[in-house]
Formats: C-alpha cells, sequence, structure tokens
C-alpha cells in the first residue's frame, strides 16, 4: 500500500508493439488497480481507479441559451448583480447547453450533474428541477432524450444557497469528443413542485472524473 514505484525493465519495455503506450513506472496501490502510470517513451500519465480525479464542468447563467419561456433576470437578493429566475407560477421556464466531453475525461464513467440556486422568499414548499439531455457520440445520428429529475425544499430562508444534486448519468460505450446538449428547467404546475416563488440559479454543473491532462491524439484519448 501507498507509495510504490514499479520500473519496467528495458527488455519488457521493447515487447510492446506500440512503444508509446509501453508503461514506464507506476505510482500507488498497482494490486487494487489504484494508480497512477507513467508511458515510454514520451512520459505520458494515465490514471486508473480511485487515482482519478474529479473536476467541475460549470455553467453559469451567461453559458445557458435562453429562448422561448426563458427565466426572467433578477437581481441577485439586495445586489444588483443579476441571474435567473425561474417562475414559481404556472410558467414552465427553461434554457439549454451543450458541452463536449473534454479530452481530459476517464471515458465511460458516470457524469453527476448539480445545480447551485437559491430561494428567493422565505416561503416553504419544494422545488421539482428536471434535466433532459442527450449524448451524442462522434460521427453518431441524435439519439433520443432523457430526462432526470431532482426535489429540493426550499428551506425557508430567502436568498440562502442550496445545492441539488440529480441522478447519475451512466455513459458506457461513450469516448471523449462525444456531444452533450442539455435542458434545464422548472415546471411549477407539476404536482411535485409547491415552492410558489421564484428559484434563482446560481449555476449548473456536471462532476465528472478525469484520467489524464488531455489526450494522446487529437481525438483519440
Amino acid at each position: 500500500m501507498g507509495l510504490r514505484l514499479e520500473q519496467q525493465p528495458a527488455a519488457e519495455v521493447r515487447e510492446f508493439a506500440n512503444p508509446i503506450n509501453a508503461p514506464c513506472a507506476t505510482f500507488g496501490d498497482v494490486d487494487a488497480g489504484d494508480y497512477t502510470e507513467f508511458e515510454c517513451p514520451d512520459g505520458f500519465m494515465a490514471a486508473y481507479g480511485d487515482a482519478r480525479a474529479y473536476i467541475d464542468y460549470n455553467f453559469g447563467i451567461g453559458a445557458l441559451a435562453r429562448g422561448a419561456a426563458a427565466p426572467d433576470l433578477i437581481n441577485l437578493s439586495a445586489t444588483s448583480i443579476q441571474t435567473l429566475g425561474f417562475n414559481g407560477v404556472n410558467t414552465l421556464e427553461q434554457v439549454s447547453t451543450v458541452l463536449e466531453l473534454n479530452h481530459d475525461w476517464a471515458e465511460g464513467t458516470t457524469i453527476m450533474p448539480h445545480i447551485h440556486w437559491y430561494p428567493t422568499t422565505a416561503g416553504a414548499g419544494n422545488v421539482l428541477w428536471q434535466m433532459e439531455y442527450v449524448i451524442v457520440p462522434r460521427y453518431s445520428l441524435v439519439p433520443g432524450s432523457t430526462t432526470i429529475t431532482v426535489v429540493q425544499a426550499a428551506g425557508g430562508i430567502a436568498w440562502t444557497e442550496r445545492f441539488a444534486s440529480l441522478p447519475n448519468i451512466l455513459t458506457p460505450g461513450i469516448t471523449i469528443g462525444a456531444q452533450m446538449h442539455i435542458r434545464l428547467f422548472r415546471d411549477p404546475t407539476a404536482g411535485a413542485d409547491t415552492y410558489g416563488s421564484d428559484a434563482a440559479l446560481a449555476t449548473f454543473g456536471l462532476h465528472v472524473l478525469v484520467n489524464t491532462l488531455g489526450s494522446r491524439e487529437v481525438i483519440l484519448k
């Protein structure tokens, strides 16, 4: 356990058909599959198992498209800074965005969407956040979309930051370069949504696992 350096003999390195992917050294608990590997002869680094790290793909209001049924711009509490307020009475409001699964992403690993938001009053009730998404692999047709939801209590204190985690998104077979299209919306007429005031958006984001600093090639991990 702990730090462990394993340097591969030169003869073993030469056995690899592609020497660029030949491991030179590994650090960590190799037997358990939790380690970082450096490859020969270029020193490329890749992490495996628990050696992977989480990062955020974050989207503030400036990165979210506002079309029909868009949330209004409202002031953030007593400031003159504006953010988006999703209506709490009768009107479905929505924003959209798109991202490319980046070159540092650990391909096929779980994506964890989440929302940072504020209740705008001290009223009681729950907010139902909904997210429609589709992941389009490179050179593929756009598949059907999936909608996931999370219900969270407003908390009873105005302008206190809330954090809501949506269900995890599984990505078997998905590789870097895939396009992920997202619609984030609130429908206050849905039965689970009982908070009658604006829900103010701070940021929407995705927690993702990364295992390299980038990719070995322009379009291949």
